[in-house]
């Protein structure tokens, strides 16, 4: 599952995915933000991947997320993308996602965080 919420104020989408994710978690969360009229243009996504324990995708479903991030991208004006992580094992990831979304000409970033355990 894929959460989001949208700051207005700072103009930030702030998504969390938690849990095992799976493609069509990313594909019904693409759907919610292509729709989503609240969006300004020129937003920043932050991706937080604090929460997500797996991801499971063929590669095949990379070609569908791609296509799909596309028309999420044109329609919300999405400027740039940053992947949140905190260890090894979500920069992995992060770095998989970043060479996917290299493909379409979006500025992808990373950022490591380290998390307080207060």
């Amino acid at each position: 599952m894929i959460q989001y919420e949208y700051d207005a104020k700072s103009n930030v989408i702030h998504s969390f995915p938690e849990g095992v994710v799976k493609t069509r978690d990313v594909l019904v969360y693409f759907s919610n933000l292509a729709k989503d009229e609240s969006i300004l243009p020129q937003s920043t996504e932050k991706i937080y991947f604090v929460k997500m324990q797996d991801m499971k995708l063929r590669f095949s479903d990379t070609l569908q997320m791609r296509s799909e991030y596309n028309i999420v991208k044109r329609r919300r004006k999405i400027s740039r993308t940053v992947f949140v992580v905190n260890d090894d094992f979500t920069y992995g990831i992060a770095r998989m996602l970043q060479t996917i979304c290299s493909e379409i000409d979006h500025g992808v970033e990373i950022e490591r965080q380290q998390l307080n355990d207060s």
